[in-house]
């Protein structure tokens, strides 16, 4: 008698499992690229605000009661 292991890997259908496979993987790869775009979308929102920060300069920090 076989392994049950062996027996439940023969019965898988190869085109099945590339399809499955291939399915998760494209699925991963999107959200990936989704969070790496929300990254990205992050650092630049917070370089334009360290910008306009910057661009007030530290007497208007003082002012409205910000320390650095």
């Amino acid at each position: 008698m076989e392994e049950p292991s062996k027996i439940m890997n023969s019965e898988v259908d190869v085109n099945i499992l590339i399809k499955n496979y291939h399915s998760k993987l494209s699925s991963l790869i999107n959200q990936n690229i989704l969070l790496e775009s929300k990254y990205e979308s992050l650092q630049r929102d917070y370089a334009e605000l360290k910008n306009q920060l910057d661009n007030i300069g530290p007497n208007k920090y003082q002012e409205a009661g910000i320390e650095e």
